[in-house]
């Protein structure tokens, strides 16, 4: 038996995993839900996510594997974080490395072994998504390919929990370094909310992909098929994150606001081509009407308002039209987006901008429910006013002013 290597950049390796803080935790359904897909397309009765610490290698998920973790010394893991791509052992008892490691010749008898390393965006290889059978395989090009684009699916979900922690720990800082210590507590209760409801992995539609996996006929279909699902999810989880973050930094800036000269066509435009590909796969069409350029308003928070309320009218929108238009009111900039979409109902209009809505779009989207609140909370900051026609079957106009200050 060789035990593995140590990596030369050992000590930096570990101070990144311990920044995870993710060592020693409870099992969790996100990353649960990849090793058993993982075990599914490779065919293979065990299936590990494995972080590789000092002295031993620790599981945070397992399939067919009754150890929550084994010596580093004799783990096939730290082998497999020393490569840059996947590892594969097609036969143990071939392989002189680890002919007579007592994981071979004892429980759980490994014949067959690939491993891809886990990562991060640093560079530090974390650990491995491995797969492991009892018998000597091969996996098929396919099978490689899907192990590697789950290996960075752990990573994007590793990242995003250090995201959430840093978030998390950042809103506790804040707590104690302000006289705002209640309005804080209420904020950090509604994060805390959300996380746990709306911020679960996009992994949890994975179970119903795996039904065609195990077609095998058309396999490299498949394959393309998971990778746009598994990137859908992904953006989709990014997106709840980003607003999540803009609504914690707004309650925390309270009125403080940047006021600058901003060209509303072009930003309308910018919002538009951000929009586009969702719209495009809904067979939507957007148009921007709007020709005023320089108004005066805080950017960012105008941006926000635009993005959600374009973004909303595609959401319940299919095979229609999208139209942005703006006109000058006295002293107030009047701007309005209109959709040929699925209306809204009369009993949800009413509460639409107080209470947290969480519908479905016409192909399944998910929002979080606040984007609306949002849109009020930032538009009564900048001195206006938002109001929204809509009857079902026939479509939203969602209209909002604000100071005309050119």
């Amino acid at each position: 038996m060789k035990a593995p290597e140590i990596p030369s950049n050992e000590e930096s390796r570990l101070q990144a995993l311990q920044g995870y803080h993710i060592l020693d935790t409870q099992p969790e359904k996100d990353f649960d839900d990849i090793v058993q897909l993982a075990s599914q397309i490779c065919q293979t009765p065990i299936s590990l996510i494995s972080l590789v610490e000092q002295q031993r290698q620790w599981f945070k998920s397992r399939v067919g594997l009754d150890y929550k973790e084994l010596p580093r010394e004799t783990s096939f893991c730290g082998h497999a974080i020393l490569q840059a791509g996947i590892f594969v052992v097609k036969d143990t008892h071939t392989d002189e490395r680890f002919i007579d490691n007592p994981l071979v010749e004892g429980d759980p008898g490994i014949r067959f072994y690939a491993g891809i390393p886990l990562i991060n965006p640093d560079g530090f290889r974390l650990g491995t998504l491995c797969v492991i059978d009892r018998v000597p395989r091969e996996l098929t090009s396919e099978q490689q390919f899907a192990l590697q684009v789950l290996g960075q699916q752990v990573v994007h979900q590793l990242e995003l929990r250090r995201r959430n922690f840093s978030l998390m720990s950042a809103i506790e800082q804040s707590q104690a370094q302000t006289n705002r210590i209640n309005h804080l507590n209420e904020m950090n209760s509604k994060i805390i909310s959300v996380i746990s409801h709306d911020l679960r992995s996009p992994l949890n539609t994975i179970r119903g992909m795996i039904n065609f996996l195990e077609i095998e006929e058309g396999l490299p279909i498949q394959i393309q098929h998971l990778i746009q699902k598994l990137n859908e999810m992904l953006d989709s989880t990014d997106e709840i994150l980003t607003t999540l973050v803009q609504w914690g930094a707004s309650q925390l800036s309270g009125n403080d606001m940047i006021h600058s000269t901003v060209n509303l066509q072009e930003l309308i435009e910018k919002v538009k081509q951000e929009q586009e590909y969702k719209a495009q796969q809904k067979n939507n069409t957007i148009i921007n009407l709007v020709t005023i350029e320089h108004i005066r308003a805080d950017k960012d928070m105008l941006w926000f308002i635009l993005r959600n309320l374009v973004g909303n009218a595609n959401k319940f929108t299919d095979s229609g039209t999208i139209k942005i238009s703006a006109e000058k009111i006295d002293k107030q900039i009047k701007v309005s987006v209109s959709d040929t979409g699925h209306g809204i109902s009369q009993d949800i209009l009413s509460t639409l901008f107080s209470q947290r809505q969480t519908s479905r779009g016409t192909q399944g989207e998910k929002g979080i429910g606040f984007g609306l609140i949002m849109c009020r909370e930032f538009i009564e900051k900048l001195g206006g006013s938002i109001e929204v026609l809509s009857e079902e079957g026939k479509g939203s106009l969602f209209s909002f002013t604000i100071p005309n200050q050119i």
